[in-house]
């Protein structure tokens, strides 16, 4: 990667020209906490020599900045060929992340650190979400590889071929009845999925399912007959992949699973939120009434989902 690093204002990141200075390899570091009108266009220049490693660009906001980006349509992921792109620290608003499909078979990697894209895209003046439902990561390249560590999201889509890791997320798709998961606007399977301490608000349709470890799948059929989905939860590749010490709804088609609740002994338990409005203080967290096979229903005894690390059981 290139040594250059831009310690600019994001402002300044697409305005005097080191949006393309960077594509090039190179950080770029946001020093403050302002609210940007901008739709930025995130490059990384493609390296398609043989044996030549690709490209990685860095976008972070600075220890303790939290900057806003407030976009007025969906922000263009342009990551060439074998190139990286990694987002750290940074809340999106106003529009999904978008990496379109290439016309080459070179792998593209992305990967968000500490980032929220706003669930519903934007909030009403109470807080409530503008358009709940509608997804937040957009990857339709085939042979994307996606990491999402401690991220707020809504919904995502992703090319079926492509695969995801999620650790410490809330994926939310607003109600249970909602796609949270898949790989297009129809439903059909998206790409390989692992998560470990994850919240996911919302129905979920992948491929495989390679590992959910310690996490919520809060998931429900609708009850209009126009229903399409034919479970909650859907691994299309059953034989593939676990779900281990996991909230997995009843009636979901998966891998083989280990620990997961509902089971014989609590076969009507259900996850219990403190909030689940993006924003309030307690969002994703369980409530105390939550059954303790889920409180404690982790393989270290602590709570399921993303609030995972807090350890509550322990500090009770």
């Amino acid at each position: 990667m290139s040594s250059a690093c831009c310690g600019l204002g994001f402002l300044g990141f697409l305005s005097f020209g080191s949006e393309d200075a960077v594509a090039v390899g190179g950080r770029v570091l946001i020093n403050d906490s302002l609210t940007y009108a901008q739709t930025p266009v995130f490059r990384v220049n493609g390296v398609t020599t043989p044996g030549a490693p690709g490209l990685k660009v860095v976008v972070a906001a600075r220890n303790p900045a939290r900057p806003l980006i407030a976009a007025t349509g969906n922000l263009s992921l342009a990551i060439g060929a074998r190139g990286q792109l990694v987002l750290d620290g940074l809340v999106i608003s106003g529009g999904a992340l978008e990496l379109a499909a290439a016309a080459d078979d070179e792998p593209r990697e992305l990967v968000l650190r500490d980032c929220t894209l706003v669930p519903g895209r934007r909030l009403n003046p109470d807080g409530s979400a503008v358009s709940p439902g509608l997804p937040s990561l957009l990857i339709s390249h085939p042979f994307a590889k996606v990491t999402l560590e401690r991220c707020i999201t809504g919904p995502i889509q992703i090319d079926r071929e492509a695969e995801i890791t999620l650790d410490d997320c809330i994926v939310d798709a607003g109600t249970p009845q909602n796609v949270a998961y898949a790989g297009n606007a129809a439903g059909g399977p998206g790409g390989t999925l692992t998560a470990r301490e994850c919240t996911v608000i919302g129905k979920v349709h992948a491929k495989v399912i390679e590992l959910a470890s310690n996490s919520i799948f809060f998931a429900a059929l609708g009850t209009a007959p126009d229903e399409t989905w034919a479970a909650p939860i859907i691994a299309e590749r059953r034989q593939e992949g676990c779900m281990r010490f996991s909230f997995v709804p009843n009636g979901s088609f998966t891998p083989r699973r280990y620990r997961c609740i509902p089971d014989a002994a609590h076969a009507q338990v259900l996850p219990h939120f403190t909030s689940r409005r993006y924003g309030d203080p307690a969002y994703g967290q369980l409530r105390q009434v939550t059954d303790l096979s889920i409180r404690t229903g982790a393989d270290d005894g602590g709570e399921m989902g993303a609030l995972h690390a807090l350890f509550q059981p322990q500090r009770e």
